[in-house]
């Protein structure tokens, strides 16, 4: 019976490393969403489709889902990141932190759950 050479397992994933490298860059070594706009989905929202659960200080605003998991808002000109996944990237795109424009009532921040949930239910269609 041949016996397996130790760095064989080390080798493999060497390579299969190499080759997810490979695959995820572009040949100047960039990731794609460095190189090209992504994928995006948009809707139109307003105050007064959501009454006083509005949770903008903004009267609409357009949400869109940026390559699937970036939930931003685009209000008065600007772009603000509403998820954690895109306020992660937001300084490199030139985002704003949603809490500029995040409304405040007597108890506190407008729960913005509602806009959340819509912007990533455009996954799906």
């Amino acid at each position: 019976m041949a016996r397996a050479h130790p760095w064989r397992p080390l080798a493999l994933a060497g390579l299969l490393l190499s080759i997810c490298l490979l695959v995820a860059c572009d040949e100047s070594g960039s990731s794609p969403q460095a190189v090209s706009r992504p994928a995006s989905k948009r809707v139109k929202v307003t105050r007064e489709e959501y009454g006083d659960a509005w949770p903008l200080t903004v009267s609409e605003a357009e949400l869109e889902l940026i390559d699937g998991f970036y939930a931003v808002v685009h209000a008065n000109g600007r772009v603000y990141a509403m998820n954690g996944t895109a306020r992660t990237v937001a300084q490199e795109h030139g985002w704003e932190d949603i809490y500029d424009i995040w409304r405040e009532d007597s108890i506190g921040r407008v729960p913005i759950l509602p806009l959340l949930n819509r912007t990533l239910a455009l996954r799906g269609g």
